[in-house]
């Protein structure tokens, strides 16, 4: 075999082999359980992308992920429930034969209260992420922060009085406009109250902060002040951080 042509299959094999490199570097990864989450989360409609690890033992490393795009949430915010969701998952590992950890890219979809990762596929960049950095000052002014801020909306955990999720208003509107267009709905009629409120950090209700805004029996009115005083939530959170939010809504008994 002449030296030119040993030399041409020396490439093609080189070739091949890095085109057999690539298709396993880029292999996608089958998970299972990652649609409901483990730790209780707000409400929260975001997506983007998202990079982490995964260990021999087909578990995310946590504190690996990091954001790399969001949309309808910040980056630490999309960072902070992703991380949340990650110990909800379980990934395949058996096919690789490559060193742990390996580094992973999915995309996260949370729509209200599920959430949907795509299966992730290994990285020909195998350095670690570098999650975004906490730009902090979330919750540290006096005042509460409003809905629009938040990337995570507070979610109910423990509470006697139903909420209607359509019935949810944000805090930025008049009251004027609240009642009107709440006048129209069957359940306000049938016997609810309009109710406004501070979710803590902690979850708790603000007690010297609740106000009952109309109320269709006024019979029921001071019996919904202490229903909500002793709801539990999982807090609103403001780029990965609980902060407090003020929350106007329809509520009736069930």
């Amino acid at each position: 075999m002449s030296l030119s042509r040993r030399v041409m299959q020396a490439l093609l094999s080189a070739l091949l082999m890095a085109v057999i490199t690539d298709a396993a570097a880029a292999q996608a990864l089958k998970l299972r359980g990652c649609d409901h989450p483990r730790i209780p989360v707000g409400v929260l409609n975001a997506s983007g992308t998202v990079r982490y690890q995964i260990g021999l033992d087909g578990r995310a490393v946590m504190n690996s992920l990091a954001a790399l795009s969001a949309d309808g949430a910040s980056l630490p915010g999309l960072q902070s429930a992703a991380e949340r969701q990650l110990s909800a998952c379980r990934f395949d590992v058996r096919s690789l034969s490559r060193p742990f950890p390996v580094v992973v890219e999915a995309q996260i979809r949370f729509d209200s209260l599920r959430i949907w990762f795509s299966d992730p596929v290994v990285t020909l960049d195998q350095s670690t992420p570098a999650p975004v950095a906490d730009e902090g000052g979330f919750g540290s002014d006096p005042l509460p922060v409003m809905f629009p801020l938040v990337d995570e909306r507070p979610r109910v955990i423990r509470c006697k009085a139903v909420a209607s999720p359509r019935s949810s208003y944000s805090s930025g509107e008049s009251t004027e406009i609240l009642l009107r267009n709440i006048q129209l709905d069957v359940h306000f009629r049938s016997g609810g109250v309009v109710i406004r409120y501070v979710v803590l950090p902690d979850g708790k209700v603000s007690k010297e902060d609740i106000q009952v805004l109309a109320t269709s029996n006024p019979l029921i009115r001071d019996r919904m002040v202490k229903t909500i005083a002793g709801c539990r939530f999982s807090p609103a959170r403001a780029g990965g951080v609980a902060v407090a939010v003020v929350t106007t809504q329809l509520l009736w008994f069930q």
